[in-house]
């Protein structure tokens, strides 16, 4: 991941701080993890986005899963993962 793709208006700085907690607790293997799971998240998400007649409660989910990879992202930046 380059650094100059990371997007930090995107970075959630109580995520971050959660992240890096999580990181030294349980390890790299566990941000990777949970970065799988949000870009998975985030998929499904925006695969069931057309089929929807009111959109606004999963377009803020999408939101906020963006943020979370973004921080994720700059996690593993950061740490040199």
């Amino acid at each position: 991941i380059a650094k100059k793709s990371l997007d930090l208006s995107k970075i959630n700085p109580k995520i971050y701080i959660q992240l890096e907690k999580q990181y030294l607790k349980d390890g790299k293997k566990s941000i990777f993890k949970a970065l799988k799971n949000a870009e998975e998240s985030l998929q499904k998400h925006k695969d069931k986005l057309p089929n929807l007649k009111y959109k606004s409660q999963v377009e803020g989910t999408i939101k906020n899963v963006e943020k979370q990879i973004e921080t994720l992202k700059k996690i593993i930046v950061d740490k040199e993962l």
